[in-house]
């Protein structure tokens, strides 16, 4: 399966040149130039990690980044800017959920290796929560067993293999010291 990039961006030759530079790498890209278009994508096509610039022009990428993730929160999203707002690549790393910050004009090697590492990062991300998610189902179904009134008894035997001890029971016997007197 090819995975796919979301690339958000209303500057047509900077979108053009992310599609050619990552379908030459393999990968599948769509494009979009506002944040509308971009969430109509995004509904209709399985996104892995998205390209997103700071500054659109029916909304910004901080905005966008916090949709995607609301909607899937292990998208890796990458925020391009040319602003080079500090508190901007700031916000967009910590609050909205951003992988990564890039200013522009960038290094297309730096973003190939981005979105390789947010594909990794986000390979992690489900194979962890799956994990998680089995982990859960198997604790729910010992519990379940471990409460029903025969498993509870079962339970109880193997911790404590003999009853409260008796004389006559053999299960609390040592022959070794016996109690009988020999005729």
């Amino acid at each position: 399966m090819r995975q796919t990039v979301l690339v958000v961006d209303d500057e047509a030759s900077i979108a053009d040149g992310l599609r050619l530079t990552l379908e030459s790498e393999g990968m599948s890209v769509r494009l979009a130039g506002s944040v509308r278009t971009a969430l109509a994508v995004v509904a209709q096509t399985d996104v892995q990690a998205a390209i997103v610039d700071l500054m659109l022009p029916d909304g910004d990428g901080l905005t966008l980044t916090k949709e995607l993730k609301a909607r899937d929160p292990a998208i890796e999203v990458i925020v391009i800017t040319a602003y080079g707002s500090v508190r901007k690549a700031m916000e967009a790393t910590k609050g909205a959920g951003a992988f990564h910050v890039v200013e522009k004009p960038f290094d297309p090697d730096e973003v190939i290796g981005l979105v390789r590492n947010a594909f990794e990062r986000r390979k992690l991300v489900v194979e962890n929560s799956e994990l998680r998610r089995r982990l859960a189902e198997q604790a729910a179904d010992s519990e379940i067993l471990g409460s029903a009134p025969g498993i509870q008894r079962v339970l109880e035997t193997r911790s404590n293999p003999c009853p409260a001890p008796s004389p006559a029971d053999s299960c609390w016997r040592d022959p070794s010291r016996s109690t009988a007197r020999p005729r």
